[in-house]
């Protein structure tokens, strides 16, 4: 099932897309049945987050502090491929897209085709080893390079994985495309439902179902016809339960929709 990945459509939504200046405030409610596999961690702007003072470096982990955004001068040893946190960085028309936080302090510049798993990131930056940069942290937050300069992201929430297994009990819409709308439906009992409408008559919606598993930054989606599709996935239900990313989109939750079978036309 093919997909339009959402930053590859970013440059021409940017007229028409809403400016954000951050994410919007969220109810507190949990669509998730299991917790995060680790402890998230912000500036402290929001009540019961850490500050950067006392972040917790033995479970978010503190990368090397490198010194350029070459591969050379990085710190290979400690690359495994594992992820320390997802972070959100801003994309075109200010809608935020995950940044992986890799061991070792470098992060992919350029993740199309790159999923967040160990063995694929390994082969990726082997392979690439140009399109990976360095991260670091500051008193101030989490601060990735570009080229010569060190820059803050647009967003201080860092998003932990889920626990392989966890289960999920809401439907999400997708958010800032004016010319596609999306929609995820997932049940406790581990079912999904998709459904894709374009904003041309003539173009049928798609739909899909099947069953979905989650492994930390990942869901795979098994459709009843056979097909099986792996897509990086964030969601972190303490820290910002009404929000997911698939295949690197914003997802918002429906509350209205979440019990009833998704409608598409």
């Amino acid at each position: 099932m093919k997909r339009i990945r959402y930053k590859h459509i970013q440059a021409i939504l940017s007229a028409c897309l809403i400016a954000s200046a951050g994410c919007p405030e969220e109810d507190t409610s949990d669509g998730s049945e299991q917790p995060p596999a680790q402890t998230a961690h912000t500036n402290g702007k929001d009540s019961g987050t850490v500050s950067p003072s006392t972040r917790d470096a033995g479970t978010m982990g503190t990368p090397a502090t490198p010194t350029s955004g070459s591969a050379a001068e990085m710190d290979p040893g400690s690359f495994d491929g594992k992820i320390v946190a997802a972070a959100m960085d801003d994309a075109v028309g200010g809608f935020p897209v995950p940044i992986w936080l890799y061991k070792g302090g470098v992060y992919p510049t350029d993740d199309d085709g790159l999923l967040p798993i160990p063995a694929e990131a390994v082969k990726h930056r082997t392979a690439n080893p140009d399109l990976w940069s360095a991260w670091r942290r500051t008193p101030n937050g989490v601060e990735r390079k570009i080229g010569r300069e060190w820059s803050p992201l647009a967003y201080d929430d860092e998003y932990a994985a889920l626990a392989p297994g966890s289960r999920i009990n809401a439907t999400f819409n997708s958010s800032g495309d004016v010319y596609q709308e999306r929609k995820y439906r997932f049940t406790s009992t581990g079912r999904f439902e998709y459904c894709r409408e374009i904003a041309v008559a003539s173009i049928r919606p798609e739909y899909g179902s099947g069953t979905y598993e989650v492994d930390g930054y990942v869901i795979r989606l098994r459709y009843s016809g056979g097909t099986v599709e792996t897509l990086s996935f964030v969601h972190d239900p303490k820290l910002r339960p009404n929000s997911i990313w698939v295949d690197g989109s914003p997802f918002k939750r429906d509350n209205t929709a979440a019990s009833t079978a998704l409608a598409c036309p």
